[in-house]
């Protein structure tokens, strides 16, 4: 044991210990003083209302209060300001700590644009009026046209003009589907009252009488 407390060797062996202990000793120490500082312990900051301020005006806002500003979802309102902020998390009156993100959804700056479907062709009226209501667009009522498959989506207009399979539409503008009526019936009249209508005392056979052909019924 002598050895290690004698010579070079034995030195800088319990320099080395007491190195160590000190800095184990040190590290409870320094982490008491800072650890309020890392973690802002005892410091609150109120979150302003920043709804229906622009996205630009909110961050700027919650930036020079020391918090952290994130426009995370957009929707689209059409009665409120385009870019307008519409909902805050944290909400207003929330107490935090400095640099807490304060998530925010913005109203679009514009209507929002939808890509159109294949449909035309391909889907039944039902099909297609499912398809788009749930994308949110809305729809006008159909146009049916004879001579074509029932039902079957022929073509889509928008405005009155046929947009195609992948075109970028305005949500906000009614759809018009065209679909197929099928073929045109025949109107059947039965038993007309001759008499009723000339004064005679006779009755007529079943007449068929066959409508105009229309290129498209409303």
């Amino acid at each position: 044991m002598i050895q290690y407390f004698t010579g070079k060797t034995g030195c800088l062996f319990w320099l080395n210990v007491l190195l160590v202990l000190s800095l184990v000793a040190a590290i409870p120490v320094v982490l008491y003083f800072t650890l309020d500082g890392w973690t802002h312990h005892g410091e609150k900051l109120e979150v302003p209302t920043v709804i229906g301020k622009s996205g630009s005006e909110a961050v700027e806002l919650l930036e020079k209060l020391g918090l952290k500003p994130e426009i995370t979802d957009s929707v689209y309102k059409k009665s409120l300001k385009p870019g307008a902020v519409l909902e805050q998390n944290p909400a207003a009156g929330s107490e935090v700590k400095s640099g807490h993100i304060v998530h925010l959804t913005v109203n679009y700056m514009g209507a929002p644009m939808l890509k159109l479907p294949d449909l035309a062709g391909n889907s039944s009226r039902r099909q297609a009026e499912v398809i788009l209501r749930d994308m949110g667009f809305r729809l006008t009522e159909p146009t049916m046209v004879y001579g074509r498959p029932k039902d079957l989506v022929i073509t889509i207009r928008q405005a009155g003009k046929e947009v195609m399979a992948g075109s970028s539409l305005n949500k906000e503008k009614a759809l018009t589907l065209v679909c197929g009526a099928g073929e045109e019936e025949e109107i059947i009249v039965d038993s007309i009252d001759i008499d009723k209508i000339y004064g005679g005392s006779f009755m007529t056979d079943t007449v068929a009488v066959e409508r105009n052909q229309f290129e498209e019924v409303q």
